[in-house]
């Protein structure tokens, strides 16, 4: 089997980075990340990125090998750079972030893809629509979408659009990944998107344990616009 090829400066700085935690912090937010642009990393260092953030072997190195971290300090940098063709392989990483319970990953990926912006709408939108897909990377598919909106606020009418598409479909999705995805248009205060929750709602296509029942929905958009009583 032939030696993987080692990374290269400035990239290979990220092996040694470790873990990126404050105590027991988890979940950071964005704006708490390092800035990479500040170790030398810029867009001409994308290819050598997306190797590294997906590379499965360092994804499942034991948890005391700093190593294990770089995958993550490298998506971290693709979506601080913007870098649009890391969007088909950050996806993919998804499901393997599922069938590994990373719940880092899942919880962080759809906040880097919304740092990417546009170019991550469509493919986020085919990825959510894929039943072939597991169910919490499809769900980290439609928080992307909640995200790219909320960075990039040009891009909601496209992303709450893409939202109420799936949701149209909602009969064909597990009632988990409908209630995720009413979950996304109630923070995007989707005032827009409510006869078609509604009707999934009637049609017991959503599963109330996310967001309570139409009820529920219903008079949290009553904050935004009188809805039809």
């Amino acid at each position: 089997m032939a030696k993987p090829k080692p990374y290269e400066p400035p990239v290979s700085q990220l092996l040694a980075l470790g873990d990126p935690r404050e105590g027991d912090e988890f979940g950071q937010p964005p704006d708490k990340w390092l800035d990479y642009r500040a170790l030398g990393l810029s867009e001409a260092d994308a290819d050598e990125l997306v190797r590294l953030a997906t590379d499965k072997h360092l994804h499942t190195l034991s948890g005391d090998r700093m190593e294990v971290w770089a995958g993550l300090h490298a998506w971290r940098a693709l979506g601080q750079l913007q870098v649009a063709k890391a969007v088909g392989p950050l996806l993919e990483l998804l499901e393997f972030c599922e069938k590994h319970d990373d719940d880092w990953g899942l919880e962080e990926m759809p906040e880097v893809l919304g740092m990417i912006g546009s170019a991550a709408i469509e493919p986020a939108a085919r990825f959510l629509a894929d039943a072939a897909r597991g169910l919490y990377a499809r769900i980290a598919a439609a928080v992307a979408l909640r995200a790219i909106a909320r960075r990039h606020p040009d891009c909601r009418a496209a992303c709450v659009g893409q939202l109420v598409e799936r949701l149209t479909h909602g009969r064909w999705n597990d009632p988990t990944l409908n209630g995720f995805i009413v979950a996304q248009l109630l923070e995007l205060r989707a005032v827009e998107a409510a006869p078609t929750i509604e009707r999934a709602f009637a049609l017991w296509q959503v599963d109330p344990s996310i967001v309570g029942g139409w009820e529920d929905v219903r008079q949290e958009l009553k904050g935004e616009v009188k809805l039809h009583e």
